[in-house]
């Protein structure tokens, strides 16, 4: 559904599930962050704070949504253009141990998107050493093609 970009029919199909087994444990984390990122979708970046919370608060341990909603966190305070919060954030999750649901992909992205708002914020010399870390990290991550001219710009302005 999500896919599909049917964001209102995966909040409906969450609900449901939440409602029908409001006590399973190992489901329901993940349940609540695909509920999560359906507001984000939805650009209702406030209600997916709390939903991300939800899942961090009384799901600590819950490995890949934990995982996940972490940067599904970072992503939102980006969104609202809370720059120095989505830095802190972005910053949690690549420091974290935790798995996630697509770590090959979250990962880079995470390096890259922090890199941009640190640039966006004036701090030329932590996007460069954030969008380096990508090319050393992630080398054949396709954020690193993204990442290329913006090191070779920042660069630029060191000399």
């Amino acid at each position: 559904l999500s896919r599909k970009g049917k964001q209102a029919d995966v909040l409906d199909a969450a609900d449901a599930f939440l409602e029908a087994y409001p006590n399973d444990g190992n489901r329901v984390p993940t349940v609540r962050l695909v509920r999560a990122e359906a507001l984000y979708y939805q650009n209702r970046l406030d209600e997916a704070i709390l939903e991300i919370g939800l899942v961090q608060s009384r799901y600590p341990d819950s490995g890949q949504a934990a995982g996940t909603s972490q940067f599904l966190l970072a992503k939102c305070y980006d969104s609202k253009k809370d720059l120095e919060r989505s830095v802190l954030e972005y910053r949690k999750f690549l420091g974290s141990v935790s798995i996630s649901f697509s770590a090959w992909e979250e990962r880079p992205a995470a390096l890259y998107e922090c890199g941009m708002v640190l640039r966006a914020l004036g701090r030329e010399a932590e996007a460069l050493d954030t969008l380096a870390a990508l090319g050393r990290q992630y080398p054949t991550a396709l954020y690193v093609h993204l990442a290329e001219p913006i090191i070779a710009q920042l660069k630029g302005a060191e000399k």
